[in-house]
């Protein structure tokens, strides 16, 4: 299948990402922007189906993400499903520079 393989290509290359940079928060800018936008696209596939107000039936027919590459994706060490705001991920950094320097 294609579309699997695309899709576990990306998966190695967010977990790839994640070990060089231990987060999952890639930017929209750079190597990365083809990452990103895939990154974005389940994130919101995920956060859509979570959303009951969208969901008719138990069934969110508009969702693609699979259990399986929801369980894959939470696998990777210190993923999230929702991008933190800018000052998030200034705290987060900060955080993470403390815990370098410790």
């Amino acid at each position: 299948n294609t579309r699997e393989h695309s899709w576990m290509q990306m998966y190695e290359e967010l977990k790839s990402f994640q070990q060089n940079h231990k987060h999952t928060i890639v930017p929209q800018r750079g190597t990365s922007k083809q990452l990103s936008r895939w990154l974005d696209v389940h994130r919101r596939e995920y956060n859509a189906s979570m959303d009951t107000t969208r969901c008719h039936d138990d069934k969110c027919k508009h969702v693609q993400l699979s259990e399986e590459h929801v369980r894959l994706l939470e696998q990777i060490p210190s993923f999230i499903w929702q991008t933190p705001l800018a000052t998030s991920l200034w705290e987060t950094h900060f955080q993470q520079l403390i815990e370098y320097k410790e």
